[in-house]
């Protein structure tokens, strides 16, 4: 199966350019560590990431920071056990900040930041995982429906 065909058995807010690029930035920066701030309805950028780590043979875990208030593991891990990646992914209830606050001795080879897309919050998760993460990538910055992530991510 190629990787397109793989990843689009992966259901995620993405088009299928960013789930190509998602899926290959694991195995850019060597794995390790990688932290998703934002997952909504059903983990798809996590699956993508915990795919990469395992396809690749890289060592390393996905740990999945989100608020949304529906998020329930009966929703999401059938997507992840889907894919055989349900052991490779952490997923923890709360924000950036609560991030900062339970693992402030993590650093993270890579953050992808696709959370609440209000300037306020992704401002807050810019400041937060710029002290986190060796790298951070931001769904949604060039979107025109969403002006707010430029802003803060410009701003910071």
């Amino acid at each position: 199966m190629s990787v397109n065909e793989l990843l689009a058995t992966v259901d995620a807010q993405l088009t299928e350019k960013e789930k190509e690029v998602l899926y290959y930035i694991p195995k850019i920066v060597s794995g390790g560590d990688i932290c998703n701030i934002g997952d909504g309805r059903f983990g798809g950028s996590a699956n993508i990431m915990a795919l990469s780590l395992k396809n690749h043979g890289l060592r390393g875990r996905i740990w999945v920071f989100d608020t949304y208030a529906k998020i329930h593991p009966r929703r999401i891990e059938p997507h992840s056990v889907k894919h055989e990646v349900n052991h490779l992914i952490t997923r923890c209830k709360g924000s950036s900040l609560d991030l900062a606050d339970q693992h402030l001795d993590k650093q993270f080879n890579f953050t992808f930041v696709d959370g609440n897309h209000s300037y306020d919050y992704v401002l807050q998760d810019t400041k937060n995982m710029m002290r986190n993460s060796n790298w951070i990538g931001f769904h949604d910055y060039r979107n025109d429906e969403c002006p707010d992530v430029a802003k803060a991510v410009n701003d910071s």
